[in-house]
């Protein structure tokens, strides 16, 4: 076949795979640190371990605390991933993968003052996902 170039199908499907893998590793993590927590609250639900995740989505109070700030300023500790990043471009970041992954913000929004367990459960493949983009557990995303 003409332009390809031979290994690279090989590459790519290797590639695919270790991010596979790599996504099934931090699942086992996420639920194993669930665990965990679930053990030291005896036994009680574990969604706690999300504790104030949704205070960083749309309509949440870090939101509306940033929004009514005059600087933006650049987050100093948390993560090599956060530490640099002003809240504008963290909470950017975070609007761009709910739109990506085919999530609601106006729903977001509506649940920040309704239901913590919904919120959480419908925002938890998000936090999935930003673990996965180099976000710690705490403090980038809950603390």
């Amino acid at each position: 076949m003409a332009g390809r170039q031979p290994g690279k199908e090989n590459s790519i499907a290797t590639a695919s795979k270790r991010r596979r893998k790599a996504t099934s590793s931090l699942s086992e993590k996420i639920a194993r640190e669930i665990a965990a927590h679930k053990r030291r609250q005896l036994g009680q639900l574990g969604w706690p371990y999300l504790n104030n995740f949704h205070c960083r989505l749309p309509g949440g109070l870090y939101r509306s605390i940033h929004e009514r700030e005059e600087v933006d300023w650049p987050y100093t500790q948390g993560s090599r991933k956060l530490r640099g990043m002003t809240h504008s471009q963290f909470f950017g970041l975070i609007d761009a993968l709910i739109k990506e992954m085919g999530l609601d913000a106006e729903k977001i929004k509506g649940l920040q003052n309704v239901a913590d367990r919904e919120i959480l459960d419908y925002c938890f493949p998000l936090y999935v996902r930003l673990r996965e983009e180099g976000f710690q557990h705490y403090p980038d995303l809950t603390s």
